[in-house]
């Protein structure tokens, strides 16, 4: 009675609490109201004086640049974007993309030469035309010249080697072409025809086609696809991704250009923290490449991406930064900070990209508080103006070319120690002249200040990572990279494989009318039925289904399965509960031993049933649906289940319940 009268005499609280405590979400947005007011401050006269002074300057040196084009060249030639010219001058050697495939079979070099002549040059014609730089009194001017009638596919599509080359061979081939860059006296592209033996099979050779070309002529996510697209026998498909809406990107654009300037004036005056603990002081510029191939990994990574809600790049890049963790701590460095890592940022709904300084959380212990902390940097990342501040700074290319690239490398080379790269490639497997495409990997080259880019291409059911690190750095830091990386991702899939997937993300699976009631359907029933859709499911994984409608209906079928699965489970508890029940029920004395007994036995056949079978249901992989095809045709697929089938698709089953 006292505690109730003392309760009830206690003035009422205020639903409403404000408090300004330094880590509240008042004080945040009274100091982000109040910092945003600032940055609009400063930089609306910077904006108006652009805008006056801007459009008179370019309309000038376009009228004077198109004079010197037509008096040196003969002809107008195409102006070039502020993307493109972002990536000549000084920038030119070390702004070259690689491509490597790596075919099941040989390939002749004609077959390849017509391939490239019939269905890549009609789909970018660009790569028929190279870069020409015009200097006047105003400045450079910069184009495209055409370069047709003088082309000639023998200087771009050629077999470099006629030797058959071993793995750290082609290796350190291609670090000799990252370290070399092409030449701007033709279009820069070229398209290396290779021999490699075969690491599965001895005495099997492989084609290797190494396609490099310079970040001016396209985005380097662009030149991807449009190779795998273009020299396919069938369609690929592609993992699709979500884009901006045109409002927000655009609101978005509008909110940088407003506060951009004082942004960058705050930047260039304040030093930001870059404790290199990778890069050395002094760099060789030559590179060393390591690549490898994490076989069935990407299945992982959606697993952790359903449980996490964290996107799959954001995952690799947890584990990198775990990797380097434990790299550091071996080399004996205890207390560790954020480091400064390179991340391109596709803008708006193209593929155009453009750098970004971001900081990579590598002295959290732990590696799901470092994904938490990886993901939540990201997302400051996308929510603040930095994504876009880069593309906006290249508005000023046309004005000042080798200033601009200086401003935009001080926002983001110079501060930087590792650069990372993630292109999703094809989800369906590629032929290429009846042979299957077996590995894909991409390279990256960092700019001559960072030392080190991870490169990271998704294909099929795999991830395809290639590191490029600077001579100086040491030999074994790829590979010791690579294998911590593969370490690092099984041990978040280990501790989260388990886990239950949130409720928003479940797929709501069309289940069919008979599969609605199960109570008239016994045991024997429910594993023919299960046995009947593990059929199905090995018949679509081996017809390759890739298109929407066999996604959906493998999707259906596994949903199916997990109904199934549930009312297994369900019979198995009520089971148990019987056997309780007769073994309490055997102690009346009206009823006779031997009926019980009876009973007793039958109730716990039917239970010792389902337990082996529900142990060898659940014991099936958890990975998704993907078609394991890897090597050659020669696979044999050993039949270790219990139906007489192969393996289960790679799901995890138990965990959608």
């Amino acid at each position: 009675m006292y505690y109730q009268l003392r309760r009830g005499s206690r003035p009422k609280q205020s639903p409403l609490r404000i408090s300004f405590k330094r880590y509240s979400k008042v004080w945040r947005l009274i100091t982000a109201s109040f910092m945003k007011t600032i940055n609009f401050t400063i930089s609306f006269p910077i904006v108006v004086l652009l805008f006056l002074i801007i459009p008179i300057t370019l309309v000038f040196k376009w009228i004077v640049s198109l004079a010197h084009r037509i008096a040196c060249l003969g002809v107008l030639g195409n102006v070039m974007t502020n993307n493109e010219i972002r990536w000549l001058g000084g920038s030119w050697r070390h702004s070259t993309v690689f491509t490597i495939f790596i075919l099941d079979n040989e390939m002749e070099l004609q077959f390849l030469q017509q391939l490239i002549v019939k269905k890549v040059l009609p789909q970018c014609p660009r790569l028929t035309e190279k870069p020409v730089v015009l200097t006047n009194l105003f400045g450079n001017s910069y184009c495209w010249m055409s370069d047709r009638n003088s082309f000639d596919i023998n200087q771009h599509v050629f077999k470099s080697c006629e030797n058959t080359m071993e793995k750290h061979e082609l290796q350190r081939y291609i670090g000799e072409l990252v370290s070399g860059g092409l030449s701007i006296d033709k279009p820069p592209w070229e398209l290396h025809l290779l021999s490699q033996r075969d690491e599965v099979m001895p005495g099997k050779r492989d084609a290797v086609m190494v396609f490099l070309a310079h970040r001016c002529l396209a985005d380097w996510i662009s030149l991807a696809k449009l190779l795998c697209t273009c020299l396919s026998d069938t369609k690929p498909y592609y993992h699709t991704s979500e884009n901006p809406t045109k409002i927000r990107y655009w609101t978005s654009v509008a909110r940088t250009i407003m506060t951009g300037p004082a942004e960058i004036l705050w930047k260039m005056i304040t030093p930001i923290n870059d404790d290199n603990i990778v890069t050395p002081d002094t760099l060789s510029l030559n590179y060393n490449i390591s690549w490898s191939c994490f076989q069935g990994t990407l299945s992982k990574v959606n697993r952790i991406n359903q449980v996490t809600k964290t996107p799959n790049s954001y995952v690799v890049l947890s584990a990198i930064a775990g990797s380097l963790h434990v790299m550091m701590k071996v080399i004996g460095l205890q207390q560790l900070g954020n480091m400064n890592i390179v991340y391109p940022v596709q803008t708006g709904n193209t593929d155009h990209s453009s750098p970004v300084l971001i900081r990579l959380p590598i002295g959290i212990e732990g590696a799901i508080p470092r994904l938490w902390f990886t993901k939540k940097a990201m997302q400051n990342m996308y929510r603040s103006d930095q994504a876009l501040l880069p593309a906006i700074v290249s508005l000023l290319m046309p004005l000042h070319s080798s200033g601009t690239r200086t401003l935009l490398s001080g926002l983001t080379d110079n501060l930087a120690c590792l650069q990372f790269s993630w292109i999703s490639g094809p989800r369906s497997r590629i032929i290429i002249k009846g042979s299957p495409l077996k590995t894909v990997y991409s390279v990256l080259p960092s700019q001559q200040t960072i030392g080190v880019s991870v490169s990271v291409f998704t294909y099929t059911d795999d991830i395809f990572i290639s590191v490029s690190a600077d001579s100086a750095i040491g030999e074994g830091f790829g590979e010791t990279l690579l294998l911590n990386i593969k370490r690092q991702i099984d041990q978040m899939y280990e501790l989260l494989r388990y886990k239950r997937i949130p409720k928003d993300l479940k797929s709501n699976f069309l289940i069919s009318n008979n599969f609605k009631d199960l109570s008239s359907i016994d045991i024997e029933g429910l594993i023919e039925k299960m046995k009947d859709i593990q059929l199905q499911l090995q018949m679509a994984k081996e017809q390759g289904v890739y298109n929407d409608d066999g996604i959906r209906h493998v999707n259906q079928l596994k949903g199916e399965y997990s109904v199934l699965l549930r009312e297994l489970r369900k019979r198995k508890h009520k089971n148990k509960r019987h056997i309780l029940q007769k073994m309490l029920g055997c102690s009346n004395p009206f009823k006779s031993k031997l009926s019980c007994e009876k009973e007793e036995i039958k109730t716990v056949q039917s239970t010792r049933k389902l337990q082996e079978a529900t142990n060898i249901f659940v014991a099936q992989s958890a990975q998704d649906y993907r078609p394991k095809i890897h090597i050659c045709r020669s696979t044999v697929y050993a039949k270790d289940n219990f139906l007489g089938l192969s393996k289960l698709p790679r799901e995890q089953l138990l965990t959608q319940i």
